[in-house]
């Protein structure tokens, strides 16, 4: 068995945002799409989805993720549509529904992964063990922006997406400043 970073997320965290936002920290393209309803009517029937390059005042994010759920019914597979080559391979990025302490995600305790974790962590809140076979199981830890659990009320679902839409991806420093911390070295 080897050596894991862990990431434990806070309940009510979404299955879609996080994989909206690992695809953004590994350098995917977003795109927002506009839902601004014409004809001052609100049925969605009126709304015309279109893909902007800025944000308006309705609308969302989306990055090209999908999942794979052939799994026990409690985990899935995100599937990014690319990953950059700065970032390495061999990325598998199993997220569990239901661990002990939330929803949570594992991988090879590498510097890249930290690196992911920290910044999933700065997203979303939640805790980081940079190795699973270390005596300490939380390396670093963040609250959770007032969002989170809570995009079922328009205002919270809003500050969410434009998060997403300004996130920019992991720098090369990053993860370079992870690397002290990782089993795996380079």
């Amino acid at each position: 068995m080897g050596c894991d970073t862990r990431l434990h997320l806070p309940y009510g965290t979404c299955i879609e945002d996080v994989g909206d936002v690992i695809a953004i920290l590994l350098g995917n393209p977003v795109q927002w799409h506009d839902c601004t309803p014409s004809d001052n009517r609100r049925s969605w029937e009126y709304i015309s989805f279109g893909v902007t390059k800025q944000p308006t005042k309705k609308g969302f994010v989306r990055t090209g993720v999908t999942y794979n759920a052939k799994l026990p019914p409690q985990c899935v597979f995100i599937n990014l549509p690319d990953i950059p080559t700065m970032y390495g391979d061999g990325w598998w990025l199993l997220y569990n529904f239901e661990g002990v302490k939330g929803p949570n995600m594992s991988g090879g305790s590498r510097a890249e992964r930290i690196a992911l974790h920290r910044r999933l962590a700065d997203f979303f809140g939640g805790v980081v063990d940079y190795n699973d076979c270390g005596s300490k199981m939380s390396n670093y830890r963040r609250k959770s922006p007032a969002w989170v659990g809570k995009t079922h009320i328009n205002k919270h679902y809003h500050d969410l997406q434009l998060a997403k839409f300004n996130l920019k991806a992991i720098t090369v420093e990053e993860i370079a400043a992870c690397e002290k911390f990782a089993a795996y070295k380079k």
